[in-house]
Parts: C-alpha cells; structure tokens; sequence
C-alpha cells in the first residue's frame, strides 16, 4: 500500500464562502428577496440555486442573470479585499510536515496564484502537482492512506474507495 496522503482543498487554504452568502443576499436584495443564511445554507444542502427565489417572485431572467454576473463581480471584490485565511492554516501545515507520509496537493492555476500571494512555505514532504483528471484523481484517492478534503463528492467517493 502506498503512503501518501491526498489533500484536496479547492478553497486553498482560504474561507470564502461566507462572502459568496454576503454578495448573494446583496444582489438578490437587489431583485426584491431577502436571503438569510439559514435559506441559503439549505438551498446549497439540497444543490439548489437561491436565485430560483427571484424567478419565482417573477423576476424576469434577463434580470437574474444580470444581478448574478454583478453578485460574481462583487464576490471577486470581496475576496481580494476581505481577510478570508482559515485560522490555524500555518499550524495544519507544520502537523501535515511532521506526518510521515507524502502529501500531494493537485492545485489549480488559479489556486497557484493565491498559494503565491499568501507566501506560505511547505513542509519538505508536502508536493504541489498540477491539476489531475477524474480517473488519475480516482486512482490516487485509491491509493491513499488518508484523505483530506473539503469536497463532499471526494468525500462520498472517497469512502467507497
């Protein structure tokens, strides 16, 4: 059995989803519904969009879309301005360098970029690799002796494997 862990943390060590909520409910306001995070929180359990709340109040669809793609640009705004680091991320990394396994990190460009900004240092045993398919993801997962992530699909495939 190989010894390695797969991490998978699409986030990048970053909290951003309570400003996708912020912006949301701001450009859905924006369009006459109120969104609380309780309604938001379900709708996202049950792989519902909230923006189905407006068309239903008879927000027309050439609207919705637009306050969406406003809500996307607000989002990216807050993301770049708002202080979205998960505390304790410097400690995680220094456990995940005392483990004696490998850890592979398949990072997306984008995500590169961020790991870049946060100028954060990797333990010696602590591997960011490029982006892998679904099979290779697969195979890895497989593979591994632990699995850390913050995917619920990893999480559920990951159990049958």
């Amino acid at each position: 059995m190989r010894r390695f862990l797969l991490w998978d943390h699409d986030g990048v060590l970053v909290d951003t989803e309570r400003w996708y909520f912020v912006a949301t409910r701001e450009h859905l306001a924006a369009c006459g519904v109120q969104l609380d995070q309780a309604t938001y929180l379900r709708f996202m359990a049950e792989g519902r969009s909230c923006w189905n709340l407006a068309t239903k109040n008879g927000v027309p669809d050439r609207k919705v879309a637009q306050a969406k793609t406003r809500r996307d640009q607000h989002y990216q705004e807050l993301i770049r301005s708002e202080d979205i680091e998960i505390d304790r991320v410097v400690e995680v990394l220094a456990e995940l360098g005392a483990l004696a396994l490998d850890v592979y990190f398949p990072v997306h460009p984008r995500s590169q970029a961020r790991l870049e900004q946060f100028g954060l240092s990797w333990p010696d045993n602590l591997r960011v690799v490029p982006p892998i398919g679904y099979l290779d993801f697969l195979r890895a997962m497989a593979g591994a002796s632990v699995l850390l992530t913050d995917s619920g699909g990893v999480q559920e495939e990951g159990v049958c494997l």
